[in-house]
């Protein structure tokens, strides 16, 4: 009876136990349900996408004069700052244009001078003329006053007469001078068309000497150089490639299911691969029109169209444009294509966006050591 009873026993203390299998069955569901509750509330409230490139303004460099290339004092991918000399174009003849500018400058303004000295001298002699008319008339009606009382003659009455009347022409002759010296002399100072256009060759020269050193307009690195000494640089066409870091910014590309929240503004942490465990700050500048395969970029704003069915089949993805911010804060190294990972923090991100910083950092970390 007492066998019975111990056999009987067993099952029951057996059955009694949890079962491991059970128990890690409903730990691992549990993990898992957790998870797809954690990627569905993250995409939505806090995407993160790993597929981000960096993108930046190529500025073309283009020389405003022609000629030989003398030097090249830049290697290609080299940093170079706002100002420094690119390249030295041959300045022999602008030097010789602006020694021929100088000398036409300075005989407009001997030319001008001259026609100024001769108003001068009209205006003195009409000033003069003026005064001897005055002197004849007067002269002349003192004659009239006396012949009309018997102490001076008639013959002596016409004399000062033709005298008044020769006074006269000269006052008019003097006038007509003038008004030629003033004819040749045109406008004066900077208004005068002479002078302002030897000034203005002048200067054409002086910058054109200038334009023989090709400076960067902006701080960045060269790009596919492709010049060198006894190269040929033509005024208009583009000489030399210059990547401008300073307005450096990312595009990442989302899947359709992360962006449903997402709006321009919206504050974003990027993780740059050059930069293992640390994290920039930036904002949402553009959201994209249009869908792309990871391979295939679509520009913000336009519309790529699946060449076949099974294209539909890739993960589709819409382009986000992402800013450094503040402004300008690009941090240093960064070049066109480096590789970044960003999130986006909707305005509902709450917690998620400190869970998904951690993420960030990890995968940056992660990155780094793979």
């Amino acid at each position: 009876m007492s066998e019975a009873t111990e056999s009987d026993m067993a099952p029951d203390t057996a059955a009694g136990q949890p079962d491991p299998v059970r128990r890690w069955t409903y730990i691992v569901a549990g993990l898992l349900l957790a998870l797809l509750a954690y990627n569905i509330a993250a995409d939505r409230l806090a995407p993160i996408t790993y597929q981000t490139t960096a993108e930046t303004l190529v500025v073309p460099v283009t020389p405003q004069v022609s000629g030989e290339i003398l030097a090249v004092p830049v290697t290609d991918n080299s940093r170079v700052v706002k100002g420094q000399l690119l390249a030295s174009i041959d300045p022999t003849n602008y030097r010789i244009a602006l020694e021929s500018a100088r000398a036409s400058y300075g005989a407009a303004q001997q030319s001008v001078g001259a026609a100024a000295a001769a108003v001068d001298s009209a205006r003195a002699v009409l000033t003069s003329r003026k005064a001897q008319l005055i002197e004849a008339q007067q002269d002349n009606d003192r004659t009239a006053k006396l012949v009309e009382v018997g102490y001076a003659t008639r013959a002596k009455l016409e004399a000062t007469m033709a005298t008044l009347a020769s006074a006269e022409a000269g006052v008019v002759q003097a006038e007509a001078q003038l008004a030629g010296a003033l004819q040749q002399l045109g406008p004066t100072g900077s208004a005068n068309p002479q002078l302002r256009a030897a000034a203005a060759a002048l200067d054409s020269a002086q910058k054109n000497l200038e334009w023989t050193k090709v400076t960067a307009p902006v701080d960045g690195y060269i790009s596919n150089l492709q010049i060198g000494r006894g190269s040929y640089a033509s005024a208009g066409t583009p000489l030399i490639s210059l990547i401008d870091v300073s307005r450096a910014g990312l595009i990442g590309y989302f899947t359709e299911n992360q962006l449903g929240n997402v709006r321009l503004g919206d504050p974003a942490l990027i993780a740059l691969d050059m930069f293992p465990g640390q994290l920039f700050h930036g904002k949402v500048v553009g959201l994209g029109g249009g869908i792309s395969t990871p391979n295939q970029s679509a520009p913000t704003g336009s519309l790529v169209q699946a060449p076949n069915s099974s294209w539909l089949n890739t993960s589709q993805r819409l382009p986000i444009r992402i800013a450094f911010d503040p402004p300008g804060q690009v941090p240093p190294g960064v070049r066109l294509g480096s590789q970044a990972s960003v999130m986006i923090e909707t305005a509902d991100a709450g917690v998620m966006a400190t869970l998904d910083r951690w993420v960030l950092t990890l995968r940056s970390y992660l990155s780094y050591v793979s």
